[in-house]
């Protein structure tokens, strides 16, 4: 049984695995979202180095990865709905 989700069908395994990834994905894009462009070190009292403060930047578009992690929540939601629906109105037959 094929089930729509959006513009693509899919089997349920598929849509389960394809929920498994994407929450990973969306668990590391959350993780990425979270820092700030600029952020404080922790100090090193055991380097001997100066008590200069140090800053540590990100290197990726903090912008595009709030996209990214929109995108994904919202695909893992349409999904879930998706299944949650077939799941409540798929009739099936038992042999007593």
């Amino acid at each position: 049984n094929m089930i729509t989700v959006g513009e693509e069908e899919f089997s349920v395994d598929t849509i389960l695995i394809r929920m498994a990834q994407l929450n990973k994905r969306k668990a590391f894009l959350d993780m990425l979202r979270k820092n700030q462009e600029k952020s404080r070190k922790e100090p090193n009292y055991f380097s001997g180095r100066s008590a200069s403060p140090e800053y540590q930047y990100i290197n990726y578009d903090l912008g595009m990865v709030k996209q990214d992690f929109e995108k994904v929540s919202q695909e893992i939601m349409s999904m879930q709905l998706t299944l949650d629906k077939y799941n409540q109105t798929f009739e099936f037959e038992v042999e007593i």
